[in-house]
């Protein structure tokens, strides 16, 4: 069984140790500091924790690429539906925008202006 050490694969990565330890705590594996050291089973945790993360990531975005000139791609991330969303499930009432509500418009004086403001 190999061991490794959360700075030793931090390094590899290519990401800050602070990183890699949240990571780690997301995906289950109990590691505190940078020198904890990980064994083959933590890694298949991480590794596992990581490739369903960016598979759910990766499902629900769709990237256009458009080629604008010799230097220039542009890239659109959209979302893409869900079949619950596209087989027009209900939507909950708490998901529901309301309407917004106008105030009334104020009432008119009650008596007549002053002359001096008349003829502004």
């Amino acid at each position: 069984m190999s061991k490794i050490r959360v700075s030793e694969l931090a390094k590899k990565l290519g990401i800050d140790s602070k990183d890699l330890l949240e990571q780690l705590n997301r995906a289950g594996v109990a590691a505190k500091s940078h020198a904890s050291t990980l064994e083959e089973s933590d890694l298949q945790k991480f590794d596992a924790a990581k490739a369903a993360a960016h598979a759910a990531a990766s499902a629900d975005v769709k990237v256009d690429e458009r080629r604008i000139g010799s230097g220039l791609i542009r890239r659109r991330a959209t979302r893409v539906a869900t079949p619950e969303e596209e087989t027009g499930a209900p939507v909950p009432a708490s998901a529901a925008v309301p309407e917004p509500v106008m105030a009334p418009p104020p009432p008119p004086p009650s008596r007549p202006l002053p002359p001096w403001l008349m003829r502004l």
